[in-house]
């Protein structure tokens, strides 16, 4: 793999940023929708069109913020979604593991980690016949490397937001008016998504457009339009549909937390008994977690919490279990280090 081409990866390092109000309000409302624009983030902040502009420029420089990334639904495209977790025998060989990993087509996100495992791989197969045989030959190809392993199934991902960008206070003051329900953040469209995990088709030129949004999600439509010979109106509409049927779920902004002092954590939970729709309202209220997905196997949740020390982490996973205490079976976290790959496979 060529070192300048990008592919979602972010390696942490132990530093803290210092961030005035404005830049965290500016990756708030980015993170709001990443394809809101300078312009109506000036205006809603109240600042110039070229101070936003600036300012992300130098948000990029400073390694805080990586790009914008286009989240996509890959089983609404016919994928089979499996997170695998490995335990290695010796981390001397992690590095040569790492590179193995992220060459293959079939790994979407690759991500290295302390606790019950050492690495954290998910792969994107075209169904459950193809991931065994993906994962029979990185067993045959790894076996004097691997320890252990656990495999899960993916059902549905969800982003919930970076709410701890801004304290309550900090957020209560904002003015998210005029938000852009028009134009190109398609932010008004994220109203009226489909909520189902049939498989839909999508042409090749709808192919091409996820293409160029998913580690580039701020490109402009006229952009889009010329590198894909088609009119503004097409990309646009094609853009909607592709939101309405669920296969585009978010635009976000790809930010290195660890810059800002916070330490990443993945807990997976078996559960019985739980009240889904009661669990996730409450993750998604909580400001320190901003990722859940649900899962098959020996897992049913992962999800990911954001503190600024093991102290913090513990409060929150704790608050946690107290809620759920009579639905969470056993419990399992990770410290997450650093994340090698983050792409969508689309074919």
């Amino acid at each position: 793999m060529k070192e300048n081409v990008f592919i979602g990866q972010i390696k942490e390092q132990p530093l803290r940023e210092k961030m005035d109000l404005k830049d965290r309000k500016i990756l708030y409302l980015l993170n709001r929708n990443a394809r809101f624009s300078d312009t109506m983030i000036a205006k809603t902040l109240k600042l110039k069109r070229e101070v936003v502009s600036y300012r992300i420029k130098k948000l990029i420089e400073r390694n805080i913020l990586h790009g914008f990334l286009t989240l996509i639904n890959p089983i609404r495209l016919g994928f089979r979604i499996h997170i695998v977790y490995l335990k290695l025998k010796e981390l001397k060989d992690v590095n040569e593991v790492i590179d193995y990993f992220v060459n293959l087509k079939e790994v979407s996100r690759l991500q290295n980690c302390s606790g019950a495992y050492d690495l954290q791989i998910m792969f994107s197969t075209k169904d459950i016949s193809d991931f065994n045989n993906v994962f029979e030959g990185i067993i045959s190809k790894l076996s004097d490397t691997i320890n252990d392993y656990l495999i899960v199934e993916i059902i549905e991902e969800n982003f919930l937001g970076l709410q701890l960008l801004l304290n309550n206070e900090e957020r209560k003051e904002m003015n998210l008016n005029p938000i852009e329900f028009k134009g190109s953040s398609f932010q008004k469209d994220f109203l009226n998504i489909k909520k189902t995990n049939n498989t839909i088709k999508i042409d090749e030129k709808d192919k091409m457009l996820l293409e160029f949004l998913v580690l580039n999600a701020r490109i402009s439509i006229i952009e889009l339009s010329k590198k894909l010979n088609l009119s503004v109106t097409s990309i646009e509409n094609r853009i909607k549909n592709l939101i309405k049927d669920g296969v585009i779920k978010a635009f976000i902004p790809y930010i290195s937390l660890a810059h800002l002092g916070y330490q990443w954590y993945n807990v997976c939970f078996q559960v019985k008994n739980i009240n889904e729709k009661k669990f996730i309202s409450y993750l998604e209220n909580n400001t320190n977690v901003p990722w859940c997905t649900k899962m098959v196997g020996k897992w049913n949740y992962q999800f990911s919490i954001f503190a600024r020390d093991n102290t913090e982490f513990n409060l929150v996973l704790n608050q946690i279990r107290s809620e759920f205490i009579d639905n969470i079976v056993s419990h399992n976290s990770m410290i997450i280090f650093n994340q090698f790959k983050f792409v969508h496979r689309l074919e």
